[in-house]
């Protein structure tokens, strides 16, 4: 007897395409876990539409470019 290949290729794809889903889900997760700190999600507390302040518990920024040294031999301007 002949059996269709279809269905079982189509179920197998599925397998797939839900696993390698489910990667891209964790691995945002885990961006978003480790650039903010924390997985908290406040929904209350986020800022409306164009309030730049971020919330209290917001970790502040790493990186201030007025501290960070120029390329080497650029004068600095004063």
């Amino acid at each position: 007897g002949y059996t269709d290949p279809l269905p079982q290729a189509l179920v197998l794809t599925a397998i797939v395409i839900s696993f390698g889903m489910t990667a891209v889900v964790v691995l945002i997760a885990l961006g978003a876990y480790l650039e903010g700190g924390t997985d908290r999600i406040n929904l209350d507390g986020a800022p409306e539409s164009g309030d730049e302040t971020p919330p209290e518990d917001t970790p502040a920024a790493d990186f201030d470019p007025a501290l960070e040294p120029g390329p080497q031999g650029a004068e600095t301007p004063e």
